[in-house]
C-alpha cells in the first residue's frame, strides 16, 4: 500500500481485547509515555507469529503501520517477557493493577517519558516480590508515585 507510514516503538502491553476470531486490539504504553492502540492480526491463532510477543505485561519492540482508526502491528520483537508474572494468581493480580493504573494515566496525545520506565520497574518488582505483602507494597508505591506525578496526590 503506497503512502502507508510505519514507525517503531518500544511498548508495554497493558490490555488485550478480542477482535474477530483471530485478531487482538492491544493497548500499549509506548516508551515516550503515550498510549497507543493497535491491531495484532492473527495473534490469537495457535502458533501465530505474534502470539507470544503480545502477551499482557510484555515489553516489545513494535513496527506499527498507521491505519485509519487503529494502527496495525507489522512486526514485533520481544524485549522483556516478564514471564514470572504469569505463574501465580497473586502476581497476575498485582501486575494487572499496575497495568490498569498505567492505562488510566497515559494518554494518546500527551506523552510523558516518566510513565514507561516506572511501569517497567514496577512489573519487574512484582516478578521479584517474595510474598503478598511485598506485592501489595509494590502496587501501592507505584500507584502513589504515578498519581503524585500526575498531580493527584492528596494534600
Amino acid at each position: 500500500m503506497a503512502g502507508r507510514r510505519t514507525y517503531r516503538t518500544r511498548a508495554i502491553v497493558l490490555d488485550r481485547t478480542k477482535l474477530g476470531e483471530t485478531d487482538l486490539i492491544l493497548t500499549l504504553l509506548s516508551a515516550d509515555g503515550s498510549q497507543a492502540r493497535a491491531v495484532a492480526k492473527g495473534a490469537r491463532k495457535p502458533g501465530g507469529r505474534l502470539a507470544a510477543r503480545v502477551e499482557l505485561f510484555c515489553e516489545t519492540d513494535f513496527l506499527l503501520a498507521q491505519g485509519r482508526s487503529l494502527d496495525v502491528v507489522s512486526e514485533a520483537s520481544l524485549v522483556e517477557p516478564h514471564a514470572g508474572l504469569r505463574g501465580e494468581y497473586e502476581r497476575v493480580a498485582a501486575a494487572s493493577a499496575v497495568a490498569e493504573v498505567a492505562r488510566l494515566t497515559c494518554y494518546e496525545d500527551a506523552p510523558d517519558p516518566f510513565l514507561a520506565p516506572v511501569c517497567s520497574r514496577a512489573l519487574r518488582a512484582c516478578e521479584q516480590a517474595t510474598d503478598q505483602a511485598h506485592l501489595d507494597l509494590v502496587v501501592a508505591a507505584y500507584a502513589w508515585k504515578v498519581l503524585a506525578h500526575g498531580g493527584w496526590r492528596p494534600e
